[in-house]
């Protein structure tokens, strides 16, 4: 069998041991389509993925949320407001003290149980500057702090404005 075919890629083997040995092209094509990628199990509606303890954690909610942008909003912080931005409504942005005047539903929020959760207060840079805290949107609410006067009282609570008040994450 010198002079024998072989097959497009696979040097030395032949098209007869190729065509007699069907079962193990079958197994290996098995093995590479169910091989496991990254482990990762499917999270249920009320869940969410976090990070605690040196390890990815899955929270639990008793109650179904959703974060609302409005359209005069701009959570995402890029100078174009939601109803002229697209890609901000491609993903929810929560973002913490944001209170839109409508809950998911449409209704007003002054008849929607507030939602409290944990906000990571940490700063990957000790970000000194006050004037990188977010601004309120739309002004905020009265005595509401913004801008540089949340920045200010952040760091004087907390030595650093945390990742979650910034305009821009590092």
């Amino acid at each position: 069998m010198k002079n024998a075919p072989t097959a497009a890629g696979f040097e030395g083997v032949t098209m007869k041991t190729l065509l007699t040995r069907p079962w193990l092209m079958l197994a290996t094509h098995a093995c590479m389509t169910f091989a496991p990628g990254s482990a990762s199990a499917q999270l249920a509606p009320n869940q969410t993925n976090g990070f605690g303890n040196d390890r990815l954690v899955t929270f639990t909610y008793q109650q179904n949320f959703d974060c609302v942008d409005q359209p005069t909003l701009d959570l995402d912080f890029n100078g174009i407001m939601a109803q002229s931005d697209p890609n901000e409504m491609q993903t929810p942005i929560c973002q913490a003290v944001t209170e839109p005047s409508a809950d998911p539903t449409g209704g007003l929020i002054k008849h929607t149980a507030h939602l409290y959760l944990l906000v990571p207060m940490f700063s990957v840079d000790n970000d000194q500057n006050p004037g990188d805290a977010m601004a309120c949107p739309n002004g905020g609410r009265p005595g509401e702090l913004c801008g540089a006067a949340l920045g200010a009282q952040l760091i004087a609570l907390f030595g650093a404005i945390p990742e979650a008040w910034k305009t821009t994450v590092n």
